[in-house]
């Protein structure tokens, strides 16, 4: 056994693994590309469709799961009010067909976009949206939408009780059970907090060569600074010495259900007690925001062949890893959908840690905040910061799919740390906690 594992065995848990906070929920969607066809298509497709939602977020899944964007028809006009809903968070790959970039220009014209632009593809979504009304049927799951009405209502609150009322300590609600209006007031900061934190992410998957990523990845670079999964600003010839096969691409667009207290009024006003379910199922004012999106690849093949056990399994787990990074680099994006994470103090008062690696975007050097949660008597949660922790070097967790399984004719991703220990079973951070964090029961939060 090595000393890494002893020690593991040895922590005990000033912090529970298991505390409790108000996660936000997510609902994932699958767009196929026109790169993506063939064995590899039926791969990844049903990898998505069997993927749980990270634990750190509550499962907000519809019955629809994919979308055909090519039967989606949108208007100039649409396109445009695409465009002014993402306004600064443009335009990255969808404006580098101006750049007469050459390789970079073909591809990405047919594997990024699909063959639209970037605001036409976030225009379909949107409309696809609104078709569907989907804000609507994310609404209903949270308010238990029924054919049958029970307590003159065709809704309910247990699952926003479920979700939301552990915050709520037996003692606060006991002591607001016999008070008229008490059990009101926690059921409204957790129906006020959870429901506006819904997201839906809708990703577009690809099937794709490293050369292809390695060109797009220069463009990207030269053209808005950034890159395509990890591949930093480079020269495609650089970028290509980096990559060798066959990858799972990643495009995926983060969309933040409209939900404040005045919506919410209204909702209760025009349809808890409704004859029926009618006209909210089809009211229109119900929306999805845009929040932004980002792009990934996760290696999988040496060889084109995917029609072999072998190469079915490294699609299979590149598409998971993949899906897995476009959460993490959204979480580091976008302030609203970061999720939280126990920090742990071992038994000894000498290491900190917890349960997040790779699989999270997790990388040596980066910093979390330590979070003191506070709850008011009316249930409100509120984060106080009370210090900062950063992850050492060589000890992040390897807790993506297929850890530790080597898989013969994996395609080539020179993106991960060698001098990570493979044994571990936790991040660790970096010296011993301060006074401040060393009686535990604190949040961890990533930081930009």
């Amino acid at each position: 056994m090595t000393v890494a594992l002893i020690a593991t065995a040895s922590f005990a848990q000033k912090a529970n693994q298991d505390m409790k906070y108000r996660r936000s929920s997510l609902y994932t969607i699958m767009v196929p590309s026109d790169k993506l066809t063939g064995d590899a298509k039926t791969i990844v497709t049903n990898t998505f469709d069997t993927l749980a939602i990270p634990d750190k977020y509550n499962d907000h899944n519809l019955a629809i799961r994919h979308i055909d964007l090519t039967k989606i028809a949108v208007t100039p006009d649409e396109v445009k009010a695409a465009d002014e809903m993402v306004g600064g968070q443009k335009k990255g790959l969808a404006g580098l067909a101006k750049k007469g970039l050459g390789f970079a220009k073909k591809n990405i014209s047919t594997s990024e976009t699909g063959g639209m632009t970037g605001d036409e593809k976030i225009a379909k979504i949107i409309k696809f949206f609104e078709q569907n009304k989907i804000a609507n049927k994310i609404i209903g799951k949270w308010y238990n939408e029924s054919q049958t009405m029970k307590d003159n209502s065709y809704f309910n609150t247990l699952l926003i009780e479920e979700r939301g009322l552990f915050g709520a300590s037996q003692e606060e609600l006991n002591k607001y059970r016999g008070v008229i209006g008490g059990m009101n007031k926690i059921m409204d900061a957790a129906e006020k907090d959870l429901i506006p934190r819904t997201f839906v992410m809708v990703t577009s998957y690809a099937y794709m060569s490293a050369e292809e990523i390695a060109a797009m990845s220069a463009a990207a670079g030269a053209v808005v600074g950034g890159a395509i999964g990890g591949v930093a600003q480079l020269t495609s010839v650089a970028a290509g010495a980096l990559l060798k096969g066959y990858f799972v691409t990643t495009t995926s667009y983060l969309f933040q259900l409209e939900w404040n207290e005045d919506v919410m009024l209204g909702f209760y006003d025009k349809y808890w007690n409704a004859k029926d379910t009618k006209a909210f199922d089809t009211d229109a004012s119900y929306k999805l925001t845009y929040v932004g999106k980002t792009s990934c690849h996760a290696p999988a093949t040496m060889k084109l062949t995917t029609n072999d056990d072998a190469s079915a399994k490294l699609i299979s787990r590149a598409t998971a890893r993949a899906t897995d990074k476009s959460i993490a680099q959204l979480q580091k994006k976008y302030d609203q959908f970061k999720t939280l994470t126990v920090l742990n103090i071992s038994d000894d008062g000498e290491t900190m840690y917890a349960y997040v690696g790779k699989k999270e975007g997790v990388k040596a050097g980066d910093k979390f905040e330590a979070l003191e949660q506070i709850q008011d008597e009316a249930g409100n949660i509120t984060y106080k910061k009370v210090g900062t922790v950063k992850v050492a070097k060589g000890k992040v967790w390897d807790n993506r799919h297929g850890a530790g399984e080597v898989l013969e004719g994996e395609a080539i991703d020179d993106d991960d740390d060698d001098d990570d220990d493979p044994n571990l079973e936790y991040t660790i951070f970096e010296g011993k906690p301060s006074k401040a964090l060393a009686d535990g029961g604190l949040w961890l939060r990533q930081m930009k």
